[in-house]
C-alpha cells in the first residue's frame, strides 16, 4: 500500500510487515476473504503515521490528520469545499445512523459542540460529503444554521438521492464508498 511518501507491505499468512524498507512483526496476520485482503487497521495507521482514536463509549473509530486529505480523491473533495473555516474541530461526532433506501440515503448524525462557547447563528458547519464510485455529493451549503449552546448535543438528519450516470441509455446508480464528516465553524 502506498500512502504519500510511505509504502507498507503485508505478506499473506505472515506476521511480517515492511514499512519504507524497515521490517517489523505484528501480532496478527492479513486475511484473504472474498477476494479481498483485510489488514489490521490499527497497525496500518500506525505505520503510516495517521492519528487514530477509538471512542469506546460511542463505539466510533476515527482517523484524522492533514495527511489524509492529501490523497487525490480527498483533494478533489477539498477543491469543492471552499468555505472560510474558523475552527476545524468544533464538534465531536458521537453517533450516526445510515439507512440505504432504493432511491435515497438517509443519514442521522449526532455531534457535540466542543468549542467551550455558544455558537452564534450562521456559523455551525456540520458538513457531510458522500463519495460515490462515480461522483461526489454534498448537502445544501445554503441551509439555515441555528445557534448552538456551549456543550450542546446536536442531532441532524438529511436525505441524499443516489447520484447516477447514463450509460447505454440506462441510469446507473453510484455505489457509496465513503462518508466524510466535518464538524467545524465558519468565518463570515
Amino acid at each position: 500500500m502506498q500512502f504519500g511518501s510511505h509504502q507498507v507491505k503485508f505478506k499473506m499468512d505472515s506476521t511480517e510487515i515492511i514499512t519504507d524498507s524497515n521490517t517489523s512483526v505484528m501480532d496478527t496476520v492479513p486475511v484473504l476473504y472474498k477476494n479481498s485482503i483485510f489488514v489490521p487497521l490499527g497497525i496500518l495507521t500506525t505505520q503510516l503515521n495517521i492519528h487514530q482514536e477509538w471512542d469506546q463509549q460511542n463505539k466510533l473509530y476515527s482517523l484524522s490528520g492533514k495527511e489524509l486529505m492529501k490523497t487525490p480523491m480527498m483533494e478533489n473533495v477539498e477543491d469543492l469545499d471552499r468555505v472560510p473555516v474558523d475552527n476545524e474541530n468544533a464538534f465531536h461526532l458521537l453517533s450516526y445512523k445510515l439507512t440505504m433506501g432504493r432511491e435515497k440515503i438517509h443519514l442521522t448524525i449526532t455531534a457535540k459542540n466542543i468549542t467551550g462557547k455558544k455558537l452564534d447563528e450562521g456559523i455551525e458547519d456540520l458538513n457531510t460529503t458522500f463519495i460515490f464510485n462515480n461522483s461526489t455529493t454534498t448537502e445544501n451549503r445554503n441551509r439555515k444554521r441555528p445557534s448552538i449552546d456551549k456543550d450542546e448535543i446536536v442531532t441532524r438528519s438529511l436525505d441524499m438521492p443516489y447520484p447516477g450516470t447514463i450509460e447505454n441509455k440506462k441510469i446507473m446508480k453510484g455505489e457509496l464508498e465513503y462518508i466524510l464528516f466535518k464538524g467545524r465553524t465558519l468565518k463570515w
